[in-house]
């Protein structure tokens, strides 16, 4: 691959390699910084292994989910949420809302993210892949590297899970 190329890829891919690697890491700030960088060396040392059999982007994630393992090992975690981690500020670059709709907005993106982080890994990262990347169950099952069949089930148990958290912290309990 030409240097042109993995820059390209790098263009193409870059927020969904960062999205992917606070999923399955909670990471926050300059660590998750570090990791979707982490991500971005080992996709260009290992270019030349890279076959083409799946889309780059199923690639790439398979190298999220190693890299977010390893750096779970070296901090003897599991991949959980730290609740003191939560920066408390969401950007997403979409304009500037007036102040009542951003706050709301601003309350429910913590809302969701909070139930998202309280499901277990596995779950977390398929219905990210599925929902927010939009990858095909197969894809999924390849960056994973789980079976398909793993892959119906983590995503049915994810949403059951979230439904069931979100009833919750509607009503007061925390996820």
């Amino acid at each position: 691959m030409t240097p042109a190329a993995f820059e390209e890829l790098l263009r193409e891919h870059w927020d969904s390699v960062e999205r992917f690697v606070w999923t399955l890491s909670c990471a926050r700030g300059l660590e998750a910084e570090d990791l979707a960088q982490e991500v971005w060396v080992q996709a260009y040392r290992s270019i030349d292994r890279f076959e083409g059999r799946s889309a780059a982007r199923t690639w790439l994630y398979g190298i999220c989910r190693n890299v977010c393992l390893a750096w779970a090992r070296r901090r003897s975690q599991t991949l959980s949420l730290d609740e003191s981690a939560e920066s408390g500020e969401t950007t997403w670059p979409d304009g500037e809302p007036e102040p009542l709709e951003r706050l709301l907005r601003e309350e429910s993106t913590g809302l969701v993210r909070r139930c998202l982080e309280a499901l277990p890994a596995g779950q977390r990262a398929a219905l990210v892949l599925r929902e927010w990347e939009g990858l095909s169950y197969e894809e999924i099952a390849e960056a994973l590297d789980v079976p398909l069949g793993t892959v119906r089930s983590r995503l049915h148990n994810a949403m059951a899970g979230l439904a069931r958290l979100m009833r919750g912290a509607l009503r007061g309990q925390t996820p």
